[in-house]
């Protein structure tokens, strides 16, 4: 089952949801305050979102494991 975890997109704050398996990558911007999500397909595809890694790992993890319930 995809890992899905609900984010806000920093261009215009709006809520997208994002796979995070095919995440290729999570990178925390300090100086910003904002997560760089990298996915397949080069320098192109990357998505801004205001949540923090850690956050978004969570909320998948939790996703996760309530649908096993």
């Amino acid at each position: 089952m995809a890992n899905w975890t609900k984010c806000t997109r920093k261009a215009d704050n709006t809520p997208i949801y994002l796979n995070l398996d095919t995440a290729l990558c999570l990178r925390w911007n300090e100086a910003d305050n904002f997560t760089v999500v990298t996915l397949p397909g080069g320098k192109d595809f990357l998505i801004r979102v205001l949540e923090h890694p850690d956050d978004l790992l969570k909320g998948a993890a939790g996703q996760k494991r309530a649908s096993k319930d």
